[in-house]
C-alpha cells in the first residue's frame, strides 16, 4: 500500500511526500528494511524531483 503513494505517476502531491518526511523516523523504526529499500523513492536524487526532496527533507528537519 505504501508503494502506491511513492509512485510519482500515481501520486504526485507534495503534501503526501511531506508526510513521508515527517514520519521517516517512525517508518524506519517500524520497518527498517522497507524504508531502506524505498529511500531513493522517498528522497529522490534526480534534478527533476528536487521539489519532492525539499518537501521531504524540510518536513524531516522540522521534527
Amino acid at each position: 500500500m505504501r508503494e502506491a503513494h511513492l509512485a510519482r505517476d500515481l501520486e504526485s502531491s507534495v503534501a503526501v511526500r511531506t508526510l513521508y518526511g515527517e514520519t521517516l523516523p517512525f517508518l524506519a523504526t517500524m520497518d527498517v528494511e522497507w524504508t531502506e529499500a524505498h529511500l531513493d523513492e522517498i528522497l529522490p536524487s534526480n534534478e527533476r524531483e528536487l521539489d519532492t526532496w525539499r518537501a521531504v527533507g524540510d518536513a524531516y528537519v522540522a521534527l
